[in-house]
């Protein structure tokens, strides 16, 4: 049997957990077999995978790509304290608002991330029925090597009003 790692979606938030639950069986009605990649990261691997594909500027004390223009090895844009994988409770609990998913082959259980286009497509437009933001737009085309990404819409305003929160930068270049 495929370990699909569908317990990671217990690490969002508990009212995105019904949505994302929801991608991934509608994506099986299709013939789409979801992996689910990542929900919650701690602000260290967040960290660690935006320092991929970047040097620190140790004029500007910032992190740029190595290659500006292919942008090749940047795993993410996201900083710590911008990352909707970093969302806690108040009380430090995993409340992700985001999901990363690629498909997988149904019969060898490899990971797909060069799927063909028409995957990804019909995978955004499932996205989007069930309430999820893939990519922050539409057709998920801003940022190709994150395809499988989907997260709540507008949920950097929501925070408060949930009784989320994101770490605080301080304590993540610090620690």
């Amino acid at each position: 049997m495929i370990d699909l790692k569908l317990s990671r979606l217990d690490q969002a938030a508990a009212f995105l957990q019904p949505s994302l639950r929801e991608l991934h069986a509608r994506a099986a009605r299709v013939g789409i077999l979801l992996f689910v990649v990542f929900v919650w990261r701690s602000p260290a691997e967040q960290w660690r995978l935006y320092q991929q594909g970047r040097v620190l500027n140790r004029e500007t004390e910032e992190w740029e790509p190595i290659d500006p223009v292919k942008r090749t090895g940047i795993v993410t844009n996201a900083r710590p304290w911008e990352a909707p994988h970093c969302v806690t409770t108040l009380d430090g609990q995993p409340a992700a608002v985001a999901a990363d998913f690629v498909p997988m082959d149904k019969k060898t259980g490899k990971l797909l991330w060069d799927a063909q286009d028409t995957v990804w497509q019909r995978f955004w437009e499932l996205a989007s029925k069930v309430g999820l933001d893939p990519l922050g737009d539409k057709w998920g085309a801003y940022y190709e090597g994150d395809r499988g990404h989907v997260e709540e819409p507008g949920w950097r305003l929501k925070l408060a009003g949930l009784g989320l929160t994101l770490p605080e930068r301080a304590s993540v270049v610090t620690a």
